[in-house]
């Protein structure tokens, strides 16, 4: 025990092809979260700009029912008043 070494070392029958293979691995998975965030920040905006569309759309809608609610109402006061007018000949 007392030729054993103190610090750490690299055996010799580790081949260089595993370390570099080891190496484009861990290169690969740091490309590839890399490019996951950035997809998952694009979606994040979409999201919120989807959201902004959303909230445009309900508003044109509840505009929709009131103006579909006034012309109901108009419509309903010409009917009275055509009742009280006297039929008009042609």
């Amino acid at each position: 025990m007392a030729n054993e070494p103190s610090s750490w070392h690299l055996n010799k029958g580790i081949p260089i092809t595993l370390i570099l293979a080891v190496l484009v691995q861990a290169a690969w998975v740091a490309w590839w979260a890399a490019s996951v965030t950035k997809d998952i920040t694009k979606l994040q905006q979409e999201q919120i700009l989807n959201d902004q569309i959303n909230v445009e759309v309900i508003e044109a809608r509840q505009r929709w029912v009131q103006v579909h609610n006034s012309l109901n109402r108009i419509e309903k006061r010409l009917d009275r008043i055509s009742e009280r007018l006297p039929e008009v000949a042609p």
